[in-house]
Protein backbone atom coordinates (compact mmCIF):
# COMPACT_ATOMS: atom_id res chain seq x y z
CA UNK A 1 0.00 0.00 0.00
CA UNK A 2 1.59 3.70 -0.83
CA UNK A 3 -0.19 7.07 -0.85
CA UNK A 4 0.79 9.78 -3.31
CA UNK A 5 -0.52 13.08 -3.60
CA UNK A 6 -2.40 14.66 -7.05
CA UNK A 7 -2.12 17.90 -6.88
CA UNK A 8 -4.13 18.51 -3.39
CA UNK A 9 -5.85 15.30 -3.41
CA UNK A 10 -3.86 12.16 -1.52
CA UNK A 11 -4.27 8.95 -3.07
CA UNK A 12 -4.14 5.54 -1.27
CA UNK A 13 -2.89 2.61 -3.93
CA UNK A 14 -4.04 -0.86 -2.79
CA UNK A 15 -1.93 -3.73 -4.52
CA UNK A 16 -1.35 -7.29 -4.36
CA UNK A 17 1.04 -9.54 -2.85
CA UNK A 18 2.61 -9.27 -6.51
CA UNK A 19 2.63 -5.14 -6.47
CA UNK A 20 -0.16 -4.79 -8.99
CA UNK A 21 -2.69 -2.33 -8.10
CA UNK A 22 -5.94 -3.32 -6.81
CA UNK A 23 -7.60 -0.13 -6.09
CA UNK A 24 -6.88 3.44 -5.32
CA UNK A 25 -8.99 5.43 -3.05
CA UNK A 26 -9.11 9.41 -2.89
CA UNK A 27 -7.69 9.31 0.66
CA UNK A 28 -4.83 10.07 2.89
CA UNK A 29 -4.93 6.76 4.67
CA UNK A 30 -7.20 4.03 5.27
CA UNK A 31 -9.29 5.69 8.37
CA UNK A 32 -12.94 5.03 8.27
CA UNK A 33 -12.36 4.06 4.29
CA UNK A 34 -15.19 2.56 2.71
CA UNK A 35 -14.63 -0.30 1.13
CA UNK A 36 -17.37 -2.03 1.09
CA UNK A 37 -18.02 -5.11 -1.41
CA UNK A 38 -14.38 -3.87 -3.32
CA UNK A 39 -12.29 -7.03 -4.70
CA UNK A 40 -9.23 -6.77 -2.66
CA UNK A 41 -8.22 -10.27 -2.39
CA UNK A 42 -4.17 -11.42 -2.05
CA UNK A 43 -3.81 -7.17 -1.00
CA UNK A 44 -0.65 -6.46 0.95
CA UNK A 45 -2.36 -4.60 4.06
CA UNK A 46 0.23 -5.74 6.89
CA UNK A 47 0.53 -2.90 9.40
CA UNK A 48 -2.36 -1.19 8.12
CA UNK A 49 -4.75 0.96 9.84
CA UNK A 50 -8.63 0.26 8.95
CA UNK A 51 -9.78 1.48 11.87
CA UNK A 52 -13.14 2.34 11.47
CA UNK A 53 -12.96 0.87 8.17
CA UNK A 54 -16.53 -0.17 5.74
CA UNK A 55 -15.69 -4.16 4.72
CA UNK A 56 -18.93 -5.16 4.65
CA UNK A 57 -18.93 -7.63 1.62
CA UNK A 58 -15.32 -7.30 0.76
CA UNK A 59 -13.35 -9.91 -1.06
CA UNK A 60 -10.10 -10.30 1.62
CA UNK A 61 -9.49 -13.97 0.40
CA UNK A 62 -5.84 -14.60 0.79
CA UNK A 63 -5.20 -11.04 1.85
CA UNK A 64 -1.98 -10.34 4.56
CA UNK A 65 -3.22 -8.19 7.28
CA UNK A 66 -0.60 -9.07 9.85
CA UNK A 67 -0.42 -6.68 12.59
CA UNK A 68 -3.43 -5.07 11.21
CA UNK A 69 -5.71 -2.16 12.72
CA UNK A 70 -8.87 -2.75 12.07
CA UNK A 71 -10.59 -2.14 15.73
CA UNK A 72 -14.07 -0.92 14.93
CA UNK A 73 -14.09 -2.05 11.19
CA UNK A 74 -17.75 -3.25 9.77
CA UNK A 75 -16.59 -6.70 8.04
CA UNK A 76 -20.17 -8.20 8.17
CA UNK A 77 -20.26 -10.83 5.41
CA UNK A 78 -16.75 -10.20 4.54
CA UNK A 79 -14.57 -12.87 2.44
CA UNK A 80 -11.46 -13.47 4.70
CA UNK A 81 -10.57 -17.41 3.70
CA UNK A 82 -7.15 -17.84 3.59
CA UNK A 83 -6.47 -14.51 4.81
CA UNK A 84 -3.50 -13.80 7.72
CA UNK A 85 -4.54 -11.46 10.36
CA UNK A 86 -2.04 -12.72 12.52
CA UNK A 87 -1.34 -10.15 15.80
CA UNK A 88 -4.18 -7.97 14.01
CA UNK A 89 -6.38 -5.64 16.01
CA UNK A 90 -10.12 -6.13 15.84
CA UNK A 91 -11.37 -4.87 19.18
CA UNK A 92 -15.19 -4.69 18.76
CA UNK A 93 -15.22 -5.57 15.12
CA UNK A 94 -18.25 -6.76 13.18
CA UNK A 95 -17.33 -9.96 11.74
CA UNK A 96 -21.05 -11.61 11.25
CA UNK A 97 -21.48 -14.14 8.71
CA UNK A 98 -18.05 -13.63 7.41
CA UNK A 99 -15.87 -16.58 5.46
CA UNK A 100 -12.62 -17.24 7.23
CA UNK A 101 -12.50 -20.65 6.58
CA UNK A 102 -8.39 -22.03 7.11
CA UNK A 103 -7.68 -18.72 8.05
CA UNK A 104 -4.54 -17.48 10.29
CA UNK A 105 -5.91 -15.50 13.16
CA UNK A 106 -3.55 -16.23 15.48
CA UNK A 107 -2.58 -14.03 18.21
CA UNK A 108 -5.14 -11.60 17.41
CA UNK A 109 -7.35 -8.92 19.80
CA UNK A 110 -10.70 -9.62 19.28
CA UNK A 111 -12.48 -8.30 22.06
CA UNK A 112 -15.80 -7.50 22.26
CA UNK A 113 -16.36 -8.74 18.61
CA UNK A 114 -19.11 -9.98 16.99
CA UNK A 115 -18.39 -12.83 14.97
CA UNK A 116 -21.83 -13.92 14.72
CA UNK A 117 -22.51 -17.04 12.08
CA UNK A 118 -19.54 -16.94 10.93
CA UNK A 119 -17.13 -19.84 9.25
CA UNK A 120 -14.07 -20.53 10.86
CA UNK A 121 -13.49 -24.12 9.28
CA UNK A 122 -9.94 -25.62 10.23
CA UNK A 123 -8.56 -21.55 10.77
CA UNK A 124 -6.00 -21.16 13.32
CA UNK A 125 -7.36 -19.23 16.07
CA UNK A 126 -3.81 -19.88 18.65
CA UNK A 127 -3.43 -17.36 21.58
CA UNK A 128 -5.97 -15.21 20.41
CA UNK A 129 -7.80 -13.20 22.54
CA UNK A 130 -11.70 -13.00 21.93
CA UNK A 131 -13.05 -11.81 25.55
CA UNK A 132 -16.21 -10.41 25.73
CA UNK A 133 -16.84 -11.58 21.90
CA UNK A 134 -19.80 -13.18 20.54
CA UNK A 135 -18.89 -17.04 17.99
CA UNK A 136 -22.58 -17.52 18.67
CA UNK A 137 -23.57 -20.17 16.05
CA UNK A 138 -19.92 -20.08 14.34
CA UNK A 139 -18.61 -22.61 12.82
CA UNK A 140 -15.17 -23.68 14.52
CA UNK A 141 -14.91 -27.28 13.50
CA UNK A 142 -11.35 -28.49 12.97
CA UNK A 143 -9.86 -24.96 14.15
CA UNK A 144 -6.90 -24.95 16.23
CA UNK A 145 -7.40 -22.70 19.33
CA UNK A 146 -4.65 -23.46 21.38
CA UNK A 147 -4.16 -20.96 24.51
CA UNK A 148 -6.99 -18.92 23.14
CA UNK A 149 -8.92 -16.56 26.19
CA UNK A 150 -12.41 -17.11 26.00
CA UNK A 151 -13.34 -15.25 29.00
CA UNK A 152 -16.95 -14.56 28.50
CA UNK A 153 -17.48 -15.42 25.37
CA UNK A 154 -20.67 -16.44 23.38
CA UNK A 155 -20.24 -19.80 22.10
CA UNK A 156 -24.60 -21.11 22.24
CA UNK A 157 -25.21 -23.26 19.24
CA UNK A 158 -21.27 -23.20 17.91
CA UNK A 159 -19.82 -25.81 15.86
CA UNK A 160 -16.42 -27.07 17.49
CA UNK A 161 -16.56 -30.79 16.38
CA UNK A 162 -12.72 -32.00 16.45
CA UNK A 163 -11.58 -28.61 17.39
CA UNK A 164 -8.28 -28.37 19.49
CA UNK A 165 -9.08 -26.17 22.95
CA UNK A 166 -6.01 -27.32 24.22
CA UNK A 167 -4.64 -25.25 27.12
CA UNK A 168 -7.68 -22.26 26.47
CA UNK A 169 -8.80 -20.14 29.19
CA UNK A 170 -12.28 -19.49 29.07
CA UNK A 171 -13.62 -18.69 33.06
CA UNK A 172 -17.54 -17.96 32.49
CA UNK A 173 -18.06 -18.51 28.70
CA UNK A 174 -21.29 -19.95 27.45
CA UNK A 175 -21.03 -23.05 25.13
CA UNK A 176 -24.66 -24.00 25.60
CA UNK A 177 -26.33 -25.88 22.85
CA UNK A 178 -22.92 -26.50 21.14
CA UNK A 179 -21.70 -29.42 19.00
CA UNK A 180 -18.34 -30.20 20.71
CA UNK A 181 -17.89 -33.99 19.35
CA UNK A 182 -14.24 -35.25 19.86
CA UNK A 183 -13.23 -31.47 20.80
CA UNK A 184 -9.86 -31.45 22.64
CA UNK A 185 -9.68 -29.69 25.66
CA UNK A 186 -6.90 -31.05 27.69
CA UNK A 187 -6.12 -28.70 30.30
CA UNK A 188 -8.21 -26.25 29.41
CA UNK A 189 -9.84 -23.63 32.25
CA UNK A 190 -13.21 -23.49 31.76
CA UNK A 191 -14.78 -22.78 35.05
CA UNK A 192 -18.16 -21.49 35.95
CA UNK A 193 -18.64 -21.96 32.10
CA UNK A 194 -22.07 -22.79 30.49
CA UNK A 195 -22.36 -26.32 28.67
CA UNK A 196 -25.76 -26.98 29.11
CA UNK A 197 -27.10 -28.99 26.23
CA UNK A 198 -23.83 -29.43 25.04
CA UNK A 199 -22.88 -32.66 22.92
CA UNK A 200 -19.26 -33.20 23.83
CA UNK A 201 -19.44 -37.06 22.81
CA UNK A 202 -15.96 -38.47 22.88
CA UNK A 203 -14.58 -35.05 23.60
CA UNK A 204 -10.96 -35.00 25.99
CA UNK A 205 -11.30 -33.63 28.86
CA UNK A 206 -7.99 -34.60 30.54
CA UNK A 207 -6.71 -32.23 33.60
CA UNK A 208 -9.55 -29.85 32.47
CA UNK A 209 -11.02 -27.55 34.95
CA UNK A 210 -14.28 -27.03 34.99
CA UNK A 211 -15.34 -25.86 38.76
CA UNK A 212 -18.87 -24.71 39.40
CA UNK A 213 -19.57 -25.17 35.45
CA UNK A 214 -22.75 -26.11 33.99
CA UNK A 215 -23.13 -29.18 32.40
CA UNK A 216 -26.54 -30.22 33.24
CA UNK A 217 -28.43 -32.09 29.88
CA UNK A 218 -24.55 -32.43 28.33
CA UNK A 219 -23.84 -35.39 26.18
CA UNK A 220 -20.52 -36.72 27.35
CA UNK A 221 -20.68 -40.67 26.36
CA UNK A 222 -17.24 -41.87 26.17
CA UNK A 223 -15.45 -38.55 26.65
CA UNK A 224 -12.38 -38.45 28.67
CA UNK A 225 -12.73 -36.56 31.76
CA UNK A 226 -9.50 -38.08 33.93
CA UNK A 227 -7.58 -36.20 36.44
CA UNK A 228 -10.51 -33.34 35.54
CA UNK A 229 -11.67 -30.78 38.57
CA UNK A 230 -15.33 -30.78 38.77
CA UNK A 231 -16.04 -29.88 41.83
CA UNK A 232 -19.62 -28.65 42.21
CA UNK A 233 -20.16 -28.48 38.82
CA UNK A 234 -23.85 -29.38 37.53
CA UNK A 235 -23.76 -32.36 35.48
CA UNK A 236 -27.74 -33.10 36.35
CA UNK A 237 -29.33 -34.72 33.90
CA UNK A 238 -25.65 -35.57 32.19
CA UNK A 239 -24.87 -38.75 30.16
CA UNK A 240 -21.54 -39.34 30.67
CA UNK A 241 -22.42 -43.21 29.29
CA UNK A 242 -19.22 -45.56 29.32
CA UNK A 243 -16.89 -42.20 30.07
CA UNK A 244 -13.37 -42.49 31.45
CA UNK A 245 -13.86 -40.66 34.95
CA UNK A 246 -10.56 -41.99 36.95
CA UNK A 247 -8.88 -40.02 39.21
CA UNK A 248 -11.65 -37.26 38.82
CA UNK A 249 -12.48 -34.38 41.11
CA UNK A 250 -16.35 -34.29 41.31
CA UNK A 251 -16.87 -33.30 44.89
CA UNK A 252 -19.96 -31.37 45.87
CA UNK A 253 -21.38 -31.98 41.97
CA UNK A 254 -24.69 -32.50 41.24
CA UNK A 255 -25.42 -35.87 39.05
CA UNK A 256 -28.81 -36.32 39.99
CA UNK A 257 -30.45 -38.35 37.04
CA UNK A 258 -26.92 -38.37 35.42
CA UNK A 259 -26.12 -41.35 33.36
CA UNK A 260 -23.15 -42.95 34.50
CA UNK A 261 -23.60 -46.40 33.22
CA UNK A 262 -20.28 -48.13 32.71
CA UNK A 263 -18.34 -45.45 33.41
CA UNK A 264 -15.29 -45.40 35.10
CA UNK A 265 -15.03 -43.62 38.35
CA UNK A 266 -11.98 -45.47 40.16
CA UNK A 267 -10.03 -43.14 42.21
CA UNK A 268 -12.41 -40.54 41.85
CA UNK A 269 -13.44 -37.68 44.56
CA UNK A 270 -17.48 -37.53 44.56
CA UNK A 271 -17.73 -37.03 48.62
CA UNK A 272 -20.84 -35.02 49.28
CA UNK A 273 -22.22 -35.19 45.48
CA UNK A 274 -25.73 -35.65 44.98
CA UNK A 275 -26.77 -38.91 43.31
CA UNK A 276 -30.34 -39.17 43.00
CA UNK A 277 -31.51 -40.78 40.23
CA UNK A 278 -28.25 -41.80 39.11
CA UNK A 279 -27.47 -45.04 37.01
CA UNK A 280 -24.13 -46.03 37.52
CA UNK A 281 -25.13 -49.49 36.84
CA UNK A 282 -21.38 -51.22 35.56
CA UNK A 283 -19.56 -48.60 36.83
CA UNK A 284 -16.21 -48.86 38.39
CA UNK A 285 -16.04 -47.53 42.09
CA UNK A 286 -12.88 -49.22 43.20
CA UNK A 287 -10.85 -46.58 45.31
CA UNK A 288 -13.97 -43.65 45.14
CA UNK A 289 -14.28 -41.41 47.84
CA UNK A 290 -18.32 -41.26 47.94
CA UNK A 291 -18.31 -39.84 51.86
CA UNK A 292 -20.90 -37.70 51.92
CA UNK A 293 -22.79 -38.19 49.05
CA UNK A 294 -26.46 -38.47 48.81
CA UNK A 295 -28.38 -40.90 47.05
CA UNK A 296 -32.28 -41.51 46.70
CA UNK A 297 -34.11 -44.68 46.49
CA UNK A 298 -34.21 -44.75 42.58
CA UNK A 299 -30.17 -44.24 42.53
CA UNK A 300 -28.94 -47.99 40.64
CA UNK A 301 -25.66 -49.04 41.94
CA UNK A 302 -23.43 -51.88 40.29
CA UNK A 303 -24.41 -55.15 41.32
CA UNK A 304 -23.26 -55.75 45.01
CA UNK A 305 -22.27 -52.29 45.70
CA UNK A 306 -23.35 -51.28 49.87
CA UNK A 307 -24.08 -47.27 49.79
CA UNK A 308 -24.20 -47.15 53.46
CA UNK A 309 -20.67 -49.09 53.85
CA UNK A 310 -19.36 -46.21 51.61
CA UNK A 311 -20.03 -43.09 53.94
CA UNK A 312 -23.42 -42.30 51.42
CA UNK A 313 -26.85 -41.17 52.66
CA UNK A 314 -30.33 -42.32 52.19
CA UNK A 315 -32.09 -38.79 50.73
CA UNK A 316 -34.78 -37.51 49.00
CA UNK A 317 -33.83 -35.94 45.64
CA UNK A 318 -32.94 -32.06 46.00
CA UNK A 319 -34.77 -29.99 44.04
CA UNK A 320 -32.31 -26.79 42.84
CA UNK A 321 -34.01 -23.71 41.92
CA UNK A 322 -30.84 -22.01 40.03
CA UNK A 323 -27.23 -23.19 39.47
CA UNK A 324 -25.13 -24.42 41.81
CA UNK A 325 -23.27 -22.04 45.12
CA UNK A 326 -20.41 -19.91 42.61
CA UNK A 327 -22.30 -20.97 39.38
CA UNK A 328 -22.92 -18.10 36.93
CA UNK A 329 -26.38 -18.45 35.06
CA UNK A 330 -26.17 -17.51 31.54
Amino acid sequence: MGTREAGSVYMVAIRNQHGNLLLEVQAENLLYADLQNQNLQMAALSGTVLYNAKLQGCNLSGADLRTANLGNANLEGANLSRTTLKAAKLDHCILKEVNASQANLSNMHAQQSDWSDANLYKSDLSQSNFAGASLKGANLEGAEMYEVILQHTDLTGAKLIKTKLLKAQGQAACFQNADMEKAELETAQFGWSNFKNANLRGATLRNAKLNSADLSGACLKEANLNGAFLADANLEGANLEGASIFQTNLTKANLQGANLSRANLSGSFMNMALLAGANLEKVDLQGTNLRGARYDETTVFPAGFKPEQNGMFLTPRIQLDGPLEGQSAQ
